[in-house]
């Protein structure tokens, strides 16, 4: 199992010394979208508790929602608080859910491939009766 500071470190913008902003910016972006692919990964999992699940679903919902705090329109601000309640969510997301289940979803984010499989966890699912 990670310790504290490797499971719970979020490096914004990792680059390699000596790269210029374009690059950084670009590194950042693929950060964002990595962490949304972790979370709609997690809300995806059968066996991720229903409070981890809880908090991705409200993350994403908020990210994606009409309805925010401080508009996205808003130049730079806007886009902050977007940054905020993701980083907020994923920090709580990490600490809520089994570190076996974060690095498996982890996984899946980065190769881009779901388990639809994986929902079938009932006998009467896998069966197709109806309880």
């Amino acid at each position: 199992m990670a310790t504290f500071p490797e499971r719970f470190a979020l490096d914004l913008f990792p680059t390699p010394a000596g790269s210029d902003a374009r690059g950084r910016w670009f590194e950042g972006l693929r950060f964002l979208i990595r962490q949304t692919r972790i979370l709609t990964s997690i809300l995806k999992h059968p066996q991720v508790p229903w409070h981890a699940k809880l908090v991705a679903g409200c993350t994403v919902g908020y990210l994606l929602s009409p309805i925010q705090l401080i508009p996205t329109p808003i130049p730079v601000i806007g886009q902050l608080d977007d940054l905020a309640v993701l980083i907020v969510g994923m920090k709580l997301v990490r600490i809520l859910t089994p570190a076996a289940l974060l690095e498996e979803c982890s996984a899946q984010a980065e190769s881009g491939t779901f388990d639809t499989d994986s929902r079938l966890t009932s006998k009467s699912a896998a069966s197709g009766t109806i309880p």
